[in-house]
């Protein structure tokens, strides 16, 4: 009985010591993965860039429905590679978020106010960052990258995570939720690989 005693704690601690080893492991790899395709996207835009001059591509340009689309690289091919904003309406519309708040059919009187959720929500953008100075967002939007220009398609989307609803029609899924983390699409690979153990969840309307 007393060898059983001895040796429950010492495989105990041998589980946990692979479990921790197995854990820095996945974090230093995707640490490297988040470097080697910053690397690989730095090399591929700036021949985007040079191609882009010699042959006349817009870096960025608007369609007739106002959404806003931005070179981000080149394909195999040669040929440019945009990616558009895409409207986020019919998907605000149809989470039923509202099931979940304070008086919903839930019960869980979810707002995401908590402590633990503060910087667990992240945002990328084609083309710019939200307005942080918008009532709805007002010091609780991080912006993580050197984007200046606030656009309305970032504000709005953000507005549809945390909105704080002051105007009760605009308040956001999360509308409590402390911050939220922004980034542009400039090199949206390598920092989800950068972000992705610290965010739960994150919102990229765009394709």
């Amino acid at each position: 009985m007393r060898n059983r005693l001895i040796l429950f704690p010492i495989l105990f601690v041998l589980a946990y010591a692979q479990t921790f080893a197995q854990v820095s492991n996945n974090d230093r790899l995707i640490k490297q993965a988040a470097i080697g395709y910053k690397l690989q996207y730095d090399a591929n835009y700036s021949e985007a860039v040079s191609k882009a001059k010699e042959k006349g591509w817009p870096l960025t340009q608007k369609g007739k429905d106002g959404k806003l689309s931005m070179l981000v690289g080149i394909d195999v091919f040669g040929l440019p590679l945009y990616v558009s904003s895409n409207n986020n309406t019919i998907a605000a519309a149809t989470t039923r978020a509202n099931q979940l708040w304070p008086g919903g059919s839930s019960g869980l009187n979810l707002t995401g106010s908590s402590v633990a959720l503060k910087d667990k929500l992240g945002i990328w953008e084609v083309g710019g960052r939200p307005l942080s100075s918008h009532v709805e967002l007002v010091g609780r939007i991080t912006q993580k990258d050197n984007s200046t220009s606030s656009i309305d398609h970032a504000t709005h989307v953000a507005g549809t995570m945390i909105a704080s609803g002051v105007n009760p029609v605009a308040k956001g899924m999360a509308y409590g939720a402390q911050n939220l983390i922004s980034y542009d699409v400039t090199g949206h690979v390598s920092e989800m690989f950068s972000e992705g153990n610290n965010l739960l969840i994150s919102n990229h309307s765009y394709g």
